[in-house]
């Protein structure tokens, strides 16, 4: 009370007594008063436009420098390698890596004539399935969707055919009046139901996983229609000879597409053309197609038959096929639902690429995915995670890997492929323009071959980092620059009061910068320790399948190297493989291969049986595989080369088949693990070893010999092969199956399908001169002129031109046609060897004689003149056979 007194008293102010006694705060000199509510507004609205104006537009120009750097990187540390490892073209890995060879087929070699013997049995197992499809290359599986789903998904596929656009619609052969796209696994609930039912299908799945591995790779969701007016598409294989698995199984993928009929569909209105067997043949063979192919319909004529609504052609895509023409007026469209398959990627253990020759059509979205996905496309298949598995970021664990985006793009741009080579860059951009995309961010556009996608798009990546590294960094700075002088203003106004505006605006691009450089960093992470960088980074990704043979190799196998027929029994080296499924029995169904099988099963109950005639068991076998127009017994050595094998080798391989056709299921398997084990020691991860090498393989042998067979060298060799140049046809078990009338080399296992067999003795024999001893499409040569070389040429026509005299017709094999008498023709002997001599037209109508020196499976030939000119590389149809002296 006393200093309220005095406080009044000395300021003189009225005395007014207090609301009350209580003192009112003293203000706190360090802490900055409070900003009146319209400040405090204008300062929230402020940091609001300086977020969305300024700082926002930062991080994202941020974003796309790490991106377009983080690419960058990731294109030169990992893509160009990919690139280097999976280059093909243009290369000298041709001749290096066949497993087979170029086998050039015709008629004969069709397995079926007619739609009905394609079907696989509703209650085949898988090995039968998988027997079917290896034989054929195709195979007819009923009711693999519902009629329900079957008539809901043509629904679909019509409305999306109405509503197609350019950019939407594939490119194809006859494409006037046929229609075909790419579908999402979840674009409507249809085609999930239908992608399920070819999932779960009894037939389908395990034929597929009999043929591919377990949970095969999706790399095709598409349709196709056609209408009345169509016209007949090319005969072809979706993929080429060059870049497939016919001669380079353990380089490139074979791959199954299953069509589905949506309706039920007959001849007229366009069902597929087949030529079944022709996955086993390198040459082109649309005019034998043309002749012998048949329809998918029940008897595979023009008028007759149906393709069942529902019922699904599984078809290997090595095997000749067309879209025939649609001629029916009254008949709807004819619309078939495809799915691909092949094995799934195992990089650095499966080196195998994508074959060539086909685009694969499936949406950009949907690379990524394998058979069990399907069975829940709608969860695994849909949005946004679809696109992140097809970019190979990200899959749960418990799903596996199919092919990703990424990997597949740089295959095909390495070997330029369809849609990825340079002319396919060019169209690109001039028809989409980039998308308006400025040309100053646009990589060099080159035709050159090898280089325009690579340079385009190496070039692109660049410029954008740089594009926006710089515009990052001046926007940054012009910012920090402008920030830094409104500070300081703020500090000289305020009397040196500090605003802390520059600490916030730092510590905000620090955080957000930060939280982009974390999230990059874990990305690059997760990529650096991924299986498919790991396999890069250690060389192992896409490593060529058979190295060249190290210094302490010493099994590579010698001997006259030759050109394998139909009629050889071929012994490979290089199938043996867990990785790629069905294809380890590549050569079981080779016809050569064929007929030994059939003799070992004919032969083996009494080679077991029959202690003392053994022998004689064996002997029978390898006649009668050379009474077959002189079948051979050839080997592939280290080297890729086929070797024909000596009197005594062909012994014994004769003899481990009949040990094997009597052996228990154990030691079979035992034999086939040895052979799995070998390989991996020539072709594994380790296989530069010397412990391999040297020590592996040996071992590997000697568990075969003493373990699972006798010895070899128990097997006596007085009876052997006879004579190569014997025709005499061989009497034995089985004869009315496999008689063999020898003078015409048209009656071999192949006809066996198809043209019942005269009884031994039938024919003439090649010394009678009777007319009959030759037959139309018979494999001969013939003396040209009588010079006394011989040219491989088959029957065209057969004419007696008068009383007593018969001309002949003949086709040569550089095209050439001529006719010759019966004393100049005589049954095609064998495929030309090592050691051969030969005519051999070295420069234009420059001809000399010459021994051959090494032949390639591939049909050429290295050959030494005899005025000691080498030629390497030398083509069949620039060489002819020298009469034997």
């Amino acid at each position: 009370a006393m200093a309220s007194s005095g406080k009044h008293s000395v300021t003189d102010a009225p005395s007014t007594p207090p609301a009350s006694t209580t003192q009112p705060a003293q203000p706190n000199p360090a802490v900055p008063p409070a900003a009146p509510a319209g400040r405090r507004r204008s300062r929230v609205m402020w940091r609001f436009l300086r977020s969305l104006l300024v700082e926002a537009p930062l991080s994202l120009i941020f974003v796309g420098f790490v991106a377009s750097a983080s690419l960058l990187y990731i294109y030169d540390a990992y893509v160009t390698e990919i690139l280097m490892a999976a280059k093909w073209r243009r290369t000298d890995r041709l001749p290096k890596e066949y497993t087979y060879y170029k086998r050039e087929c015709m008629r004969e070699d069709m397995t079926a004539f007619d739609a009905t013997n394609l079907v696989i049995r509703s209650d085949a197992t898988a090995a039968q399935s998988t027997q079917q499809m290896m034989r054929h290359g195709m195979g007819l599986i009923g009711s693999v969707l519902t009629p329900e789903t079957t008539a809901k998904l043509r629904e679909f596929v019509m409305k999306r055919n109405a509503e197609l656009t350019p950019a939407e619609a594939i490119p194809l052969d006859g494409e006037d009046n046929r229609w075909s796209f790419a579908i999402g696994a979840a674009e409507d609930p249809v085609v999930a139901t239908a992608l399920r039912e070819v999932a779960t299908h009894p037939i389908v799945r395990p034929t597929l996983e009999g043929l591919l591995g377990p949970d095969p790779a999706v790399v095709e969701i598409t349709a196709i229609t056609s209408a009345y007016g169509a016209k007949n598409q090319g005969w072809h294989a979706d993929v080429k000879p060059l870049g497939n698995a016919v001669r380079y199984a353990r380089t490139f993928t074979h791959s199954y597409s299953l069509f589905t009929a949506l309706q039920d569909t007959t001849g007229p209105m366009g069902a597929t053309e087949l030529c079944p067997g022709t996955h086993y043949c390198a040459n082109d063979l649309a005019e034998t197609c043309l002749e012998d192919g048949f329809k998918v319909t029940k008897d595979g004529t023009e008028s007759g038959g149906v393709w069942k609504a529902g019922d699904s052609l599984l078809l290997n895509q090595c095997v000749w096929h067309r879209g025939s023409k649609h001629t029916d007026p009254n008949a709807g469209h004819r619309a078939a639902f495809i799915v691909t398959f092949l094995s799934r990627p195992r990089f650095g253990i499966d080196n195998r690429q994508l074959s060539h020759g086909t685009y694969f059509h499936i949406r950009w979205d949907m690379w990524g995915h394998t058979l069990n996905d399907l069975l829940d496309a709608k969860k695994y298949m849909s949005a946004p995670w679809a696109a992140i598995r097809s970019a190979g970021i990200w899959k749960p664990k418990d799903r596996r890997w199919g092919w990703d985006w990424l990997t597949v793009a740089s295959l095909r741009i390495a070997n330029d492929q369809n849609g990825y080579n340079p002319y396919d860059l060019v169209e690109w951009v001039r028809d989409f323009d980039l998308f308006g995309l400025p040309h100053f961010l646009r990589g060099p556009v080159s035709a050159d071959q090898g280089f325009g996608w690579q340079a385009f798009i190496r070039g692109t990546l660049e410029r954008f980092a740089i594009c926006f590294g710089a515009l990052n960094l001046v926007i940054l700075l012009v910012y920090l620059f402008l920030t830094k002088c409104i500070y300081l203003v703020q500090y000289y106004w305020s009397g040196g009061r500090d605003s802390g505006l520059f600490r916030a605006v730092l510590k905000r691009l620090v955080l957000c910068y930060g939280l982009i450089a974390i999230v990059a960093s874990c990305a690059h992470f997760q990529i650096y320790h991924s299986p498919w960088a790991e396999s890069i980074r250690s060389k192992r990704f896409l490593m060529r399948p058979f190295p060249t043979p190290s210094s302490v190799e010493t099994r590579i196998r010698q001997g006259p190297t030759t050109v394998p027929s139909v009629y050889d029994v071929l012994v490979g080296s290089r199938f043996d493989s867990r990785d790629i499924g069905a294809y380890n029995g590549f050569l079981d169904h080779h016809p050569g291969n064929l007929l030994f099988s059939a003799l070992i099963d004919d032969c083996g109950d009494g080679y077991s049986d029959s202690p003392a005639l053994q022998d004689a068991y064996v002997s029978f076998v390898v006649e009668k595989v050379s009474a077959n127009n002189h079948g051979r017994f050839l080997q592939q050595n280290e080297l890729g080369h086929w070797v024909r094998m000596s009197s005594a080798e062909a012994a014994a391989f004769t003899k481990r088949g009949l040990i094997k056709k009597g052996a228990t299921a154990l030691l079979n398997s035992l034999d086939q693990e040895i052979s799995f084990l070998v390989a991996d020691a020539r072709y594994g991860p380790f296989r530069g070893s010397a412990l391999m090498q040297r020590y592996g393989l040996d071992y590997l042998d000697c568990w075969r010999d003493k373990v699972i067979f006798v010895n070899d060298e128990e097997i006596p060799t007085s009876e052997m092969i006879a004579s190569s140049r014997s025709r005499r046809p061989v009497v034995g078990l089985r004869s009315s199956l496999f008689a063999i009338a020898t003078p015409t080399p048209s009656k071999t296992l192949q006809n066996i399908r198809h043209v019942p067999l005269e009884e031994e003795g039938g024919k003439a024999d090649s010394s009678s001169g009777e007319a009959d001893q030759f037959s139309v499409r018979d494999h001969v040569e013939a003396n040209f002129d009588g010079l006394g070389v011989w040219f491989e040429a088959r029957i065209r026509a057969i004419e007696e031109v008068e009383e007593g005299v018969i001309e002949y017709e003949l086709e040569y094999t550089d095209g050439d046609v001529g006719t010759e008498l019966i004393d100049n023709i005589r049954p095609y002997w064998r495929p030309f060897e090592e050691g051969d001599r030969i005519k051999a037209e070295i420069a234009e109508n420059r001809w000399c004689e010459a021994t051959i020196e090494k032949v390639s499976p591939g049909r050429t030939f290295d050959i030494r003149c005899d005025d000691s000119i080498s030629v390497l590389g030398m083509k069949i149809d620039r060489m002819k056979r020298i009469t034997d002296p």
